[in-house]
């Protein structure tokens, strides 16, 4: 039951999406809206995922693996930006050691 429900608030999230980027004349308020209802549809299927999985799991005893992939997938949408962050950061220790021989 747990599958079925995080797969149907996903299905509505993707829905919420792509009314969110389809172009129309709306006004900032209801695009407030919708994308605030694409977060909490997001984070109620991720949270009905993962207690589902942490709930199988402790009932198969010993098959924590669902729940190790969807938190991994949970962080995978920061990897790009602490990549981006980390360039960054090599950019900056680049600049201070060539300053440092010049």
């Amino acid at each position: 039951m747990g599958k079925v429900l995080a797969f149907v608030l996903a299905a509505a999230d993707l829905v919420v999406f792509a009314v969110l980027i389809l172009p129309r004349q709306h006004d900032v308020l209801a695009d407030a809206g919708l994308a605030s209802m694409f977060v909490l549809l997001a984070l109620l299927a991720w949270v009905v995922a993962i207690c589902t999985a942490i709930l199988r799991a402790m009932r198969l005893r010993g098959s924590w693996r669902w729940v190790f992939v969807l938190v991994a997938f949970l962080w995978l949408p920061a990897l790009p930006v602490l990549l981006f962050g980390a360039s960054g950061a090599l950019a900056i220790g680049g600049h201070s050691r060539g300053a440092a021989h010049a």
